[in-house]
């Protein structure tokens, strides 16, 4: 399959315009850039095609407290934050917040995550969130 954008960048530099990328049918990889052809028949994406993004430091299974606590207050009153409100969720909406999170950074063009988890709660994203996860 042939796709291409406006612009594409290879995560070094942008390509000439008219490139496209040849991608395998079935995994999606990356099998060869053409450079300087038409893209006939190739499916157009708007924006820019580039490599996926990493999140080399994540705490995913803190996504419950996102907003809930200020922003640049130092690292004391950060921890003093989680421990005051960590537990004042339910399972339930613990595990939507880590899902919605995980969701977002994999819309957004997150394509891999370095988890830093004091838990085993992460653990079912590592499988079903559609990033590469590890802690």
């Amino acid at each position: 399959m042939l796709i291409t954008a406006p612009r594409i960048h290879d995560g070094y530099r942008f390509l000439p315009a008219g490139s496209a990328l040849e991608t395998d049918d079935h995994t999606g990889a990356v099998l060869a850039i053409r450079s300087g052809c038409q893209a006939a028949g190739a499916h157009v994406y708007p924006g820019v095609l580039c490599p996926g993004f990493v999140n080399a430091h994540c705490h995913l299974e803190l996504s419950h407290l996102a907003g809930l606590l200020p922003r640049r207050t130092g690292l004391v009153p950060f921890l003093r934050g989680v421990v005051a409100h960590r537990t004042a969720f339910s399972a339930g909406q613990k595990h939507a917040a880590r899902w919605a999170a995980a969701a977002a950074m994999r819309r957004a063009g997150t394509a891999a995550v370095a988890d830093v988890a004091n838990t085993a709660d992460t653990a079912d994203l590592r499988t079903g969130a559609g990033l590469h996860i590890h802690t």
